[in-house]
């Protein structure tokens, strides 16, 4: 992949107003003719974050206050990262319907480091899009630069490798009664599909496959609920995933792949199991305030998943997936993850040797080096806004590390510069 595709300032052209602020790139080249360049990353996947810094005016009175805003919902900043003032005041952000803002503060003339990205789409459709940087100093005089942004689409259009299927059949809440709660969850699990290769697996017959269902109506034991196994109805190649509702006593969700059986290719065993099964309580995530049911891409920013809003039903069904098809002790290529971590040569090149995960499968602490979000079971973690959770970069680097054969999307290939040789000339003849 052509690092002219990747992380670096594009060629954009950069509107500034006279004796305004000075806004550069992350190797000190002034973005007044180039403006920046993000990537959407192939899949949906959290794309990285790209730095820039701004300088105030040279004329301006201190202190001199920053605002910056984006014209597309899908922009957003960091919100703090090294250096930061701690003070939300002087550094504020957040993600809106009408694009992100940033507030800094500058004492001195000494630049700000600000991080920019973009929430991933589906159409493979290259974007641009503006940053306006307000000024204003400490004698009221305001400053206007205005700086382009393009976005490169990497997404193509191309079928799945690996399939994850889910069967509603054992529901009984009503919960996907609603054909869009089936769609978001449908969209989840097949989002994580994308991303895995074809590992030339197995076919599942027609009940050769007992998955542990939670039964409905429940009563616990401890943490743990009553269940009985489900037998596959049809053959399938692939992950098979069993979707319902529960009104456990406790409001929650829970995934994972409770079975005996594992994957086989070409008769030789996997340590990844082959089924799982995922619940959602029918009036919310650990509080009842109900479910925001809804994978639009541009409304990504309207559930903080917090304790006062209802829970996004994308976010949670993708963690919920994520633990049924990896990240649950019962695979045998996670088994070792809390005792001994997940080592790869892909992790260590990402710049982690080893990675463990917390009782709960969870990868506490841990945060994706080139997005800023939180890893799998960290996501209320990292330097971005906390709103839908995606896959990052190192949970797919721990999916492989589990067992998965990944798929060689534009986000796991190395960067290489593009080698553009000059045509062969003769002297005295047109050089075409």
């Amino acid at each position: 992949m052509a690092l002219g595709v990747t992380l670096v300032a594009g060629v954009l052209a950069s509107r500034r107003a006279d004796a305004g602020g000075c806004v550069t790139d992350a190797h000190g080249r002034d973005i007044e003719s180039c403006g920046i360049t993000l990537v959407d990353w192939e899949g949906h996947i959290a794309n990285p974050l790209i730095p820039f810094y701004v300088t105030p005016p040279a004329d301006g009175a201190y202190p001199i206050r920053l605002m910056v805003r984006g014209d597309n919902s899908r922009l957003y900043f960091n919100t703090f990262s090294e250096g930061d003032d701690p003070l939300f005041f002087r550094n504020a952000s957040d993600a809106t319907g009408d694009g992100p803002w940033k507030f800094r503060v500058f004492d001195t003339y000494e630049p700000i480091k600000l991080w920019l990205s973009i929430f991933p789409d589906r159409d493979g459709e290259d974007e641009t899009h503006t940053l306006t940087l307000v000024f204003t100093d400490a004698a009221d005089k305001k400053t206007e630069t205005c700086v382009d942004v393009r976005v490169i689409d990497q997404d193509r259009d191309r079928p799945p490798t690996f399939q994850v299927r889910t069967d509603f059949s054992y529901d009984r809440s009503g919960i996907f009664d609603n054909p869009k709660a089936r769609t978001v969850v449908e969209q989840a699990a097949a989002d994580w599909a994308y991303f895995i290769d074809d590992m030339d697996l197995d076919v599942v017959g027609p009940g050769q496959e007992a998955t542990r269902i939670w039964n409905y109506p429940l009563a616990w034991e401890g943490r743990r609920p009553k269940s009985f196994r489900a037998s596959n109805k049809t053959g399938y190649r692939g992950f098979l995933i069993y979707a319902f509702g529960l009104e456990t006593k406790e409001i929650r969700a829970r995934g994972g792949a409770i079975n005996q059986r594992v994957q086989h290719s070409r008769g030789q065993a996997l340590p990844l199991r082959r089924s799982g099964a995922i619940m959602f309580h029918p009036q919310g995530a650990f509080v009842d305030t109900g479910w925001f049911i809804n994978n639009e891409d541009t409304d990504w920013w309207r559930s903080d998943n917090g304790w006062h809003a209802p829970h996004d039903l994308y976010s949670v069904a993708l963690h919920e997936v994520g633990h049924a098809l990896a990240f649950d002790f019962y695979h045998p290529g996670f088994e070792d993850a809390q005792r001994t971590g997940l080592r790869s040569g892909a992790l260590e090149a990402y710049g982690a040797s080893s990675l463990t995960c917390d009782e709960d499968c969870h990868f506490a602490g841990v945060v994706d080096w080139a997005s800023g979000m939180g890893a799998f079971g960290n996501r209320y973690e990292g330097c971005i806004p906390t709103r839908r959770w995606l896959i990052t970069k190192t949970d797919l680097l721990l999916l492989e590390a589990v067992g998965y054969r990944l798929r060689p999307t534009s986000g796991l290939q190395q960067l290489e510069c593009e080698r553009a040789y000059p045509p062969f000339a003769v002297v005295g003849e047109p050089c075409t």
